[in-house]
């Protein structure tokens, strides 16, 4: 099964720990969506055709499926899963913006390069986050 990351999963090492099984394929962008922050990873569609989403795209069992759900907080609302462009991955359920700690930040930021994405849009979210902080 496809699954698609673009926060704290990008890290190849939590990842290894988390889903031992899964297995990396790749980067993409898809456009029309951007990453956001609220506290933690998220992500909005846009209809800005500009606006591209930096993921990795991993090969999953059915056993890092329960895993990931686990981590997502799946069971107490905190994520969902849905699917994009084919690809499973998750969503929160809340909309507040909300800047995330500098620790948890960097696990993306060098996920970012194990999949060598451009990581001006990582810090682009960032940036956008200080500047609308809305609960």
């Amino acid at each position: 099964m496809l699954y698609f990351a673009y926060g704290s999963n990008l890290n190849m090492s939590q990842m290894s720990q988390r889903c031992p099984q899964a297995k990396p394929l790749g980067a993409a962008y898809f456009p029309n969506w951007r990453l956001v922050f609220r506290g933690v990873a998220d992500i909005e569609y846009t209809t800005d055709s500009n606006s591209l989403l930096p993921v990795g795209i991993w090969d999953v069992t059915d056993q890092c499926l329960n895993a990931l759900d686990t981590y997502e907080g799946v069971d107490g609302g905190l994520y969902r899963r849905v699917d994009i462009n084919g690809m499973l991955t998750y969503r929160m359920n809340s909309k507040g913006i909300h800047q995330p700690s500098g620790f948890y930040f960097d696990i993306i930021r060098l996920g970012y390069e194990d999949f060598d994405l451009d990581q001006s849009m990582l810090y682009e979210a960032l940036h956008e986050t200080k500047n609308i902080q809305i609960a």
